[in-house]
């Protein structure tokens, strides 16, 4: 695939992104009666770095749509623009014909109280926005 089709592509995937997102604010600060913030992709992120997806402050969020996987480089990549303000490092990742899985982390207690620990976790596209529904209503308390 030629550069511009592939820029194109994730262009693409970023504004899928952020509409399924907007969909989620709107309805959770309709229902809170407050005026919902925008998220909107980072046209300057080639220039000026950051994150895919930006308008919460809270979140670092990349969005990847590749046929070629480098999910460890993309973990690392999200990993470094959250430590920019202490964000939540978010990764949306997928091929052609693939429905999104998002990347995050996710807390593991085996079960056992005052035992546990962080862990990356691979979850469904409908996972990870039911997850950032809990996310932004806690972020609005």
């Amino acid at each position: 695939m030629s550069g511009k089709k592939g820029l194109d592509k994730g262009k693409r995937a970023e504004r899928e992104v952020v509409k399924l997102l907007q969909g989620i604010i709107d309805e959770v600060c309709e229902i809170r009666g407050i005026e919902a913030p925008r998220v909107e992709r980072n046209l300057l992120q080639a220039n000026k770095g950051g994150s895919d997806i930006h308008g919460l402050e809270w979140l670092a969020l990349e969005v990847k749509h590749q046929e070629s996987f480098n999910l460890s480089g993309w973990w690392k990549q999200t990993l470094e623009q959250a430590t920019v303000g202490n964000r939540v490092p978010v990764l949306l990742y997928r091929k052609n014909h693939i429905k999104f899985r998002a990347r995050l982390y996710g807390w593991m207690d085996g079960g056992k109280p005052n035992c546990g620990q962080w862990v990356v976790c691979d979850i469904s596209l409908l996972d990870f926005l039911e997850w950032f529904r809990l996310k932004f209503n806690t972020e609005l308390d």
